[in-house]
């Protein structure tokens, strides 16, 4: 079985983990929306790469935090020309108690990367053959207003899958803009 390789992480403060990524769709019709309104445009860069399902694969980083599972990758949805905008940037999952969170790099105090902002809440995950599978995934209040209020907070997001490998990899596609 061939093994999926991410194209690399760009994070300098964390050393990359191989074989540990995080597959996740965001939101299936945003990704049809972004891509069907004739200037959008959806770019997954620095540890995040675009597969062919368009689902997407964030590189795993190392670290000593027990409850952590970090991942590295800039994912940019754009539409509008311009006038819509999301960035999904260097996600991590963390648990608090029984309480599960995927955050992301704070975009309102861009280019520091050191503010997060819970972009998600997250329900309790599934062991699975191949690792965790969060099924259920809300969108935060502050999440929300990314969106531009159009996805009210608690919206169902995609699931969110973590793995040591891709057994049956889909490798990138080609880069994502409109016809």
């Amino acid at each position: 079985m061939a093994q999926y390789r991410p194209n690399g992480c760009l994070n300098r403060w964390m050393v990359r983990s191989m074989g540990v990524v995080m597959k996740w769709g965001v939101k299936s019709s945003f990704r049809h929306y972004i891509l069907t309104s004739g200037s959008g445009k959806i770019t997954a860069m620095g540890g995040a790469d675009a597969l062919e399902d368009g689902t997407f694969v964030f590189t795993g980083e190392d670290t000593s935090r027990p409850h952590d599972l970090r991942f590295c990758g800039d994912l940019r949805f754009s539409a509008h020309h311009g006038m819509l905008f999301v960035m999904v940037h260097d996600p991590w999952i963390t648990r608090r108690d029984n309480d599960w969170d995927l955050s992301v790099t704070d975009v309102g105090h861009w280019p520091a990367r050191t503010h997060r902002m819970v972009f998600a809440r997250l329900g309790t995950p599934a062991v699975t053959e191949s690792g965790l599978e969060f099924p259920e995934v809300r969108l935060t209040p502050e999440a929300s207003l990314d969106f531009g209020g159009n996805y009210p907070a608690g919206t169902a997001l995609d699931p969110i899958h973590v793995v040591d490998d891709m057994a049956e990899p889909s490798h990138p596609g080609p880069p994502r803009t409109p016809a």
